[in-house]
């Protein structure tokens, strides 16, 4: 098997580490505060967050007596927490936030909260409570940094991941990325323990394209060379995915061809305040990989309002000017709002999924354009997975 991991990973050399994962502890006996989502691992949560995310602005409710759902609230990381995050990560977003008055101040003012709008420089944060190991989602202010002391921790291996043994009836669709994605990512599947050689000259590799058009105003950041992951609309989030389903329509901005469902606007499988899916998670990837940042920035970017990920066929003309050309491709690809970009391939991908009775032929080939996208759940769901990762 390591033989096979080398030719594998052959594509890639080593990039600067912009993308290399933080812990950071509080050790002394303070609050700090955070926004932390109020209903974290939720598909209407995500939605509304979402929508906030779009407009650049958060609102923050802690009113005690209103009937409104709130999806963000102040929270506090107490010492012996901990938090993981990416730096690179860093937004600046309006919060809005709403607070209750003091009874005297009602009195007084006739208004019966305090309401204020200001721009913060915020980080996305996995957060880790020492009490009872549950994990909360939001966005840290970047200025309480300081007051945290920062831990060593190793981020597990390419070729750990890839070596690791799957159950016999487990199909893992694996995208291996560089940490820019200046490059083009490879695709192989693996069944149980074997790899499957259904692409063209008996390949098991694909290339594919995990990179975003960088042109949200959301992410305002000016360096188009660094990848962002986990405000809308950015590159592709690494992490663990559902195949959840094919879907068709006759846009040309999808190729005219299916399409695969990577999240169905629902809960990432590790994306909820403790590990309920632990036994299938330790199925899929080696038990160190579970603390790991990367297999979390799905789920983090899931819980602050990403959504409709799917794989799909190289879009519109292949040389429009919008188009990227990655340093490692004669071919040239049209970037998305996060979606894994298959070039040419889709069909040779299809192929493979339908040999491997993930999907069925006539299901791919029954479409009826007046029901929309033509969803259709994947018929092996919750035994198939795609697992995206960078290159360490």
């Amino acid at each position: 098997m390591k033989a096979r991991i080398i030719i594998f990973l052959t594509l890639f050399v080593v990039l600067p580490n912009t993308h290399a994962q933080q812990k950071y502890c509080l050790e002394n006996d303070i609050l700090i505060p955070f926004y932390v989502v109020n209903h974290p691992g939720t598909t209407f949560s995500n939605i509304k967050i979402n929508q906030q995310i779009n407009q650049k602005q958060i609102v923050v409710d802690d009113r005690k007596n209103v009937e409104t759902t709130s999806y963000f609230s102040v929270s506090n990381i107490i010492k012996g927490d901990c938090l993981l995050f990416n730096p690179h990560e860093e937004l600046t977003l309006n919060v809005k936030t709403m607070e209750d008055y003091s009874p005297w101040h009602h009195f007084l003012s006739g208004t019966n909260h305090l309401e204020k709008l200001e721009p913060k420089n915020l980080i996305p944060i996995v957060h880790y409570k020492f009490k009872n190991k549950a994990r909360a989602y939001g966005y840290l202010e970047t200025k309480h940094l300081s007051s945290l002391l920062k831990k060593e921790i190793a981020e597990m291996s390419t070729e750990e991941l890839l070596d690791h043994p799957l159950p016999k009836k487990i199909v893992v669709v694996y995208i291996i990325c560089d940490k820019e994605r200046l490059k083009t990512c490879e695709l192989a599947i693996k069944e149980g323990q074997k790899w499957i050689k259904k692409f063209p000259q008996k390949s098991k590799t694909i290339p594919v394209l995990a990179r975003s058009r960088r042109d949200s105003e959301i992410i305002n950041k000016k360096d188009k060379n660094t990848s962002y992951r986990i405000s809308v609309r950015g590159d592709t989030p690494q992490g663990i995915y559902y195949l959840w389903a094919s879907m068709f329509s006759e846009n040309l901005a999808f190729g005219n061809i299916t399409r695969i469902d990577m999240d169905a606007t629902y809960p990432p499988i590790n994306s909820f305040s403790y590990e309920i899916n632990r036994f299938t998670l330790e199925a899929l990837v080696p038990l160190n990989a579970l603390d790991n940042y990367w297999i979390q920035e799905w789920p983090l970017a899931f819980n602050l309002g990403r959504n409709t990920l799917r794989l799909h066929d190289n879009s519109l003309s292949t040389t429009a000017s919008t188009n990227f050309l990655p340093i490692n491709s004669n071919d040239s690809y049209q970037p998305t709002d996060g979606c894994i970009n298959t070039g040419r391939m889709m069909k040779n991908l299809l192929s493979a999924l339908v040999d491997l009775k993930i999907f069925k032929v006539e299901e791919l080939s029954d479409v009826d354009l007046s029901k929309g996208l033509n969803w259709k759940v994947c018929p092996k769901l919750g035994q198939v997975f795609i697992i995206i990762k960078d290159t360490n």
